[in-house]
């Protein structure tokens, strides 16, 4: 009759278990720092830094998940913010806009023919794509939705406007003040989801 034999299990070696723990601490750092990534690209750094140094610009910032789509809207806010007819102190207001998708060169040609006027690619739902383009500091902020499909669900249709508007919120007891915050909504009882405090104190403007 053959001998049974107890089968022990085998324990890892420490140095086996030491890689484990690094190559997990190594992906939780990525995922953390995801947030803070240095991903902007502006038409104009130096200009940039100048425009947030002083404060009190004007923030176009564009959400919307198909890219390029809206390119049109924001060239013609900046032809709105920029016509002849408007006092002179509006018209020298810097203006920074802020959207998550590369300007065609045409675009970027029309841009260039206005000055006090910086484009930057970066997330507006990164906390460092806001302060870079100075969102502590400006004066007043136009949010354009450009939506984010259809959704059976209306809340989902401005679901990246009203989280950027909570964002902003959230950082109002470090930043000291909000600016005033113009935002439009695709879906007008979507404003509901929004605190009293920005439903009431920030103009929605709905399309």
């Amino acid at each position: 009759i053959g001998r049974l034999g107890v089968v022990k299990s085998v324990r890892p070696q420490p140095d086996v278990k030491n890689k484990k723990k690094e190559e997990k601490k190594k992906d939780e750092d990525e995922q953390h720092e995801d947030l803070f990534e240095d991903e902007e690209k502006a038409t104009n750094e130096q200009e940039l830094n100048d425009i947030v140094e002083v404060g009190g610009h004007i923030l176009v910032v564009g959400m919307g998940r198909e890219e390029g789509a809206l390119l049109p809207q924001l060239t013609t806010i900046i032809r709105q913010l920029r016509t002849p007819f408007l006092p002179d102190g509006l018209l020298t207001v810097p203006i920074v806009i802020l959207y998550d998708y590369a300007i065609r060169e045409k675009v970027q040609k029309f841009m260039s023919g206005y000055k006090g006027l910086v484009y930057v690619q970066g997330s507006p739902l990164k906390l460092r794509s806001l302060l870079k383009v100075g969102a502590d500091r400006c004066s007043k902020m136009l949010v354009v939705s450009g939506g984010n499909g259809r959704h059976e669900e209306p809340i989902m249709t401005d679901q990246d406007a009203i989280l950027l508007l909570s964002m902003l919120e959230s950082q109002e007891p470090l930043w000291g003040k909000l600016p005033t915050v113009i935002c439009q909504l695709h879906v007008p009882s979507n404003i509901k989801q929004l605190s009293e405090s920005l439903a009431s104190d920030q103009a929605a403007s709905m399309q």
